[in-house]
Formats: structure tokens, sequence, C-alpha cells
């Protein structure tokens, strides 16, 4: 299941949010706390975060190593 706060649509307010950065660079930082707070959630259980993300444990793993995420 994903946490509600990564499910709110895509709102004038969330656009207001991104201030200066690119639509890459707020993925990119999306993508960063949402992996961290997966991994978090069930103590660095990256199979069980994965799940949790709706994401196949290969694609976290290749997220983790793009972003330097340990």
């Amino acid at each position: 299941m994903v946490p509600i706060e990564l499910t709110r649509p895509l709102t004038s307010t969330l656009i207001n949010d991104l201030g200066e950065k690119t639509l890459i660079e707020a993925v990119k930082e999306f993508e960063i706390n949402a992996i961290k707070a997966a991994l978090s959630k069930f103590t660095g259980n990256k199979t069980k975060a994965a799940k949790y993300l709706g994401i196949p444990p290969t694609t976290l793993h290749t997220k983790m190593s793009k972003y330097k995420i340990n």
C-alpha cells in the first residue's frame, strides 16, 4: 500500500511547492524521500519496502544505486 501522502492529487498547491525546481529535480526528491521513508518503515527490509512502494525489488535496488541510498 502506498502512503497517503504519496497519493495526493496534483493540485495548484503542489505545483506551487515546486518553487524553482524542475520537474526532474522534484521527481528525484520525491523518489528519494519515498524510498527512505519505506526503508525506514520496514527497518531496511528492501523486499517489503519495494512491495509497499508498488515497484519490483530490482527497480528499488536500481533507484537506490542511482540516488546513492544505502
